[in-house]
């Protein structure tokens, strides 16, 4: 499977200045066609690619919403960067071991709710609609959030 030929992606303002924010916290309350999904891939690309094996939380207030809604726009976002499914990153499971791809320093023994990046990362889904105990134990370099207005500290 080739990759397709990568474009310059161009950020509207809201975009660009969400992603160039120095704060350790940032929270975009953006209305609907703003881009957030695209700032969420880019985050995500970027946390992957300077963070090689990292362990980050991509958290949601349920499960169905990230799996219908965010991570299929999510992913449109990350090939508009020409990060690709199947090529660079691996939705529900390990990527083949022939890769040779690494894990995360703390790899997962289930890859069911994981994105596995290429550069040995791993994106954890985390829901509020499963007990806090699941939730809980994990050391994340990192949380990213949809919907954050909607999330429990």
């Amino acid at each position: 499977m080739n990759a397709k030929p990568r474009h310059q992606v161009e950020l509207n303002l809201p975009q660009m200045l969400g992603v160039m924010a120095k704060q350790k916290r940032r929270h975009f309350e953006w209305g609907r066609g703003t881009g957030k999904s695209t700032v969420l891939a880019y985050m995500m690309m970027q946390m992957a690619i300077t963070m090689p094996r990292g362990k980050f939380a991509l958290a949601g207030t349920s499960f169905r919403s990230m799996l219908g809604e965010t991570l299929p726009s999510t992913i449109e976002g990350l090939e508009m960067f020409g990060i690709y499914q199947g090529i660079h990153f691996y939705v529900g499971q390990r990527a083949p071991l022939k890769l040779g791809w690494g894990v995360p320093f703390q790899p997962p023994n289930d890859w069911t709710n994981c994105i596995h990046f290429f550069t040995g990362a791993a994106f954890f889904l985390v829901s509020q609609d499963k007990s806090s105990l699941e939730r809980r134990g994990h050391n994340f370099d990192a949380v990213i959030g949809d919907e954050a207005a909607q999330l429990d500290e």
